[in-house]
């Protein structure tokens, strides 16, 4: 792949056709042959009392509603 991008690099402006066949040849390489793996996940711990309901999360955010809370 590395190889097609530079070709595509190389080529002349005035060659727009071939650099966007070359371009997307790498891109069907990237999609089709290499491997995608998240390298980082956040995480969110937090504690809550048996007697507190209602606090929704958002679990891709870690974000807390508190609005519908409630203390019993």
């Amino acid at each position: 792949m590395t190889t097609v991008l530079l070709k595509a690099n190389t080529v002349s402006i005035q060659n727009e056709t071939e650099r966007l066949e070359l371009l997307h040849k790498a891109e069907d390489i990237l999609l089709n042959d290499a491997v995608i793996e998240p390298i980082y996940q956040a995480g969110y711990v937090y504690l809550q009392k048996e007697s507190v309901t209602g606090i929704k999360v958002r679990p891709f955010v870690g974000y807390f509603y508190y609005k519908y809370a409630n203390k019993q």
